[in-house]
């Protein structure tokens, strides 16, 4: 898949089916987030990137709690505002098999955090370098 152009201007090409345009995702609070993760319990920290850390994190969906995966922006990353932002703006309105979906985002104070749906299987990295799977075209 291939994303070219601007968050105002995406022109998308996949050999999968074509992604659907969604509505704007949910804005979580600081609250919300910290609850989900035990104030970020170092203990529900389940990797780190450019963005910063990632928690496993559990949310209330109504009367049901469901897990997703939590991106903290930490403000010593290279990675900031602008990015967060245009990673939200794009990311909100996709929905693709081969993308792992958005949920929502938070903008609290100095707190930003993404919010994406839990991996149950694990990442491609996990089947590729951790768990050995045999993955075939199908």
């Amino acid at each position: 898949m291939m994303l070219t152009g601007t968050a105002k201007d995406v022109k998308i090409s996949s050999p999968c089916t074509p992604p659907t345009l969604e509505q704007p995702c949910r804005r979580f609070s600081v609250a919300e987030l910290s609850s989900a993760t035990h104030n970020f319990d170092k203990r529900w920290c389940i990797g780190h990137g450019g963005f910063g850390m990632v928690y496993k994190g559990m949310i209330s969906n109504g009367p049901t709690k469901s897990i997703y995966v939590i991106k903290r922006l930490n403000f010593m990353s290279n990675q900031g505002a602008p990015e967060f932002w245009v990673e939200v703006k794009l990311l909100s309105r996709l929905r693709h098999c081969n993308l792992v979906h958005l949920i929502g985002y938070c903008n609290g104070g100095k707190e930003m955090a993404l919010v994406y749906e839990y991996m149950h299987n694990g990442s491609l990295f996990d089947h590729l370098h951790k768990k050995g799977t045999i993955l075939t075209w199908p």
